[in-house]
């Protein structure tokens, strides 16, 4: 929802005011003096305020900014003491880029840093454009590497079998 706002006055001094908004998604009457409506595209709003034979017409221009993050890769899987590339896509260009946490990334404010977490992390990444926000996560996922179990001398004969990994 936005809200445009008028500055207070007292309908004593204007008894003859009136106002009239155009526009999309409209929450609030057309005639009052403030307006509150639902936007997902830029788009002009228009409001003609009359007092008397006294006209004005104002233009008001909202610009809507969607802003889509993406991380690739998407859910590394990596070894221990490894490293991945994460790398943050955006349909606009953003002002602001913030990896939170920060442990095991080689940058916070850039959109490609080296993860080399010590153990499995999910980040949030935050992208800023102008006064507007989103947010995305991305997890790199450390995998163990496996566990063997080691067995002792064993004498064998031609077509033995042994079982090297017991756990």
């Amino acid at each position: 929802l936005i809200t445009l706002t008028s500055p207070i006055y007292d309908p004593f001094d204007y008894p003859d005011i009136e106002f009239m908004w155009d526009g999309l998604g409209l929450e609030t009457s057309d005639t009052l003096y403030n307006l509150v409506f639902t936007t997902t595209d830029t788009f002009n709003y228009f409001r003609i305020t009359s007092n008397g034979a006294c006209v004005s017409r104002d233009t008001i221009p909202i610009n809507v900014i969607r802003i889509e993050l993406e991380v690739v890769p998407d859910n590394p899987l990596i070894c221990p003491g490894e490293s991945v590339q994460l790398t943050l896509t955006s349909n606009v260009e953003l002002d602001e880029i913030e990896w939170m946490p920060g442990d095991g990334l080689s940058c916070t404010d850039c959109a490609d840093p080296m993860a080399s977490p010590a153990a499995s992390t999910s980040y949030t990444i935050e992208g800023t454009k102008a006064e507007c926000t989103a947010q995305t996560t991305a997890a790199v996922l450390l995998v163990p590497p496996p566990t063997l179990a080691v067995i002792g001398d064993q004498i064998a004969c031609p077509g033995s079998t042994f079982t090297l990994n017991t756990q």
